[in-house]
């Protein structure tokens, strides 16, 4: 059979890599398919030339990774994929056919979708496909019969250890621009808005060995950048000393991108960080405890500054995360965190609206806190029980002259200067540049 794999990018960036993608084509056995291509879309790209590039290669089979970003597009495309060729076999993975799988079957003409890891899922798949027994239960996807939905809700089991590498296999090819760097998966924490840790316990890092050959293939291709995929690299703190380490001997002249979480900065790893070309980013979401209780996500507020001040005494370019709209926060709060944040002068801020993402903790406590929210993707929160619809909007400018002023600006430098001017604080001069 001809399998293509079909990746919808958010937009054409350094990161627009296929790796999901590259993963799932790299776990096949050799002679499963008699062809397998990837082929990256953009938004951007009307449906006739999309359509055009998947069918091209004649595939017996379209698989897609499904998105919050790329769900509704893709259901579009999959209609008319079935119009044009009756028999094409049409599978959906990713975090949407893992969240909101009945949903997402019953919104467009899909012959399967994956949940959870898919390596393994899809290539028993393939394999029952190849022997002509498409409608055999298999764990990890759910199967769209005549008689209905045939759902196996065990995940199949991926040894990461035998895992092949979409990179060293050739699969993808590394670009000079910027690769995406997988080097675990799963996540120690359980935080109740983000679906990382769903279905699986704790963190699985890829062998150490493979990640060498990656980093010296990523050196010889002249890559410039790594965005390292791991949602918290230095928890516990001593795997991420072991992975800034061998960064440090492997490839020290690449910049990297990396995921923190404040209370397990200590100073060997800022150490460590200091020594390397790379930019953290603290994924904090709020400054109040009572907050980050709610979610699971707690953190104490001196530790945090501790924390950053080590990072500031070595150098190191840091940035925040926060989010708006959380449970047992408000408008007032929010200003709050942000003030705190930017107190301490980041390189940069992110700030991002609460998303009650299908499949999460917080989805299914709708009720508790009076959510209201978009059923569709994005799924942004639009009220609640602390959060009025103004206070969202009034958070959303909030954000954007934040970006516009703090980041694309590159405000860091003179911004305590103006607000001391100004006698103002952040939040209060963010405020008043949309009036």
């Amino acid at each position: 059979m001809n399998l293509v794999f079909c990746t919808l990018h958010v937009r054409r960036s350094s990161q627009a890599v296929a790796l999901a993608a590259g993963c799932l084509a790299a776990a096949l056995p050799v002679g499963l398919c008699t062809s397998t291509r990837l082929v990256d879309v953009y938004p951007e790209q009307p449906d006739h030339e999309i359509l055009s590039a998947i069918l091209s290669a004649s595939p017996d089979v379209v698989a897609f990774p499904v998105y919050l970003w790329n769900r509704q597009r893709i259901l579009g495309l999959v209609r008319q994929l079935r119009q044009s060729n009756r028999s094409l076999y049409l599978i959906a993975g990713g975090p949407e056919a893992t969240g909101d799988p009945i949903a997402l079957l019953s919104a467009a003409p899909w012959n399967a979708l994956i949940h959870g890891e898919g390596e393994a899922a899809l290539t028993g798949l393939l394999e029952r496909l190849a022997k002509g027994h498409p409608q055999q239960s298999l764990p990890g996807v759910t199967l769209m019969l005549e008689q209905g939905p045939l759902s196996n809700e065990n995940r199949s089991h991926y040894v990461l250890d035998d895992a092949t590498s979409p990179w060293l296999s050739g699969v993808i090819k590394p670009a000079s621009s910027g690769v995406l760097w997988e080097v675990a998966r799963g996540c120690a924490f359980s935080c109740d808005y983000c679906f990382d840790a769903r279905g699986q316990q704790g963190v699985r890092p890829l062998p150490k060995n493979r990640l060498k050959a990656e980093l010296e293939l990523f050196v010889d291709s002249d890559v410039s950048q790594v965005w390292v995929l791991d949602s918290t690299f230095n928890y516990p703190p001593e795997r991420g000393v072991d992975l800034l380490e061998m960064l440090l001997e492997v490839a020290p002249g690449l910049h990297y991108h990396l995921e923190a979480k404040a209370d397990f900065i200590d100073r060997h790893t800022v150490s460590l960080l200091g020594k390397l070309n790379c930019s953290i980013q603290i994924g904090l979401q709020s400054v109040h405890a009572r907050v980050l209780k709610t979610i699971h996500r707690p953190i104490d507020l001196e530790v945090l500054t501790e924390s950053i001040h080590l990072l500031e005494a070595e150098g190191v370019v840091y940035g925040f995360d926060l989010i708006y709209g959380l449970p047992e926060d408000s408008y007032t709060g929010f200003r709050e965190s942000i003030d705190t944040v930017l107190g301490f002068a980041p390189n940069h801020i992110h700030i991002f609206p609460l998303a009650v993402l299908p499949g999460t903790r917080l989805a299914t406590q709708r009720k508790r806190y009076g959510i209201e929210a978009q059923r569709q993707p994005p799924y942004e929160l639009v009220c609640s029980a602390d959060w009025t619809a103004e206070e969202i909007e009034h958070c959303r400018r909030l954000a954007a002259a934040a970006d516009l002023f703090y980041n694309t600006g590159r405000a860091v430098a003179f911004f305590p200067a103006i607000l001391d001017a100004l006698q103002a604080r952040p939040s209060e001069l963010f405020e008043d540049f949309f009036k």
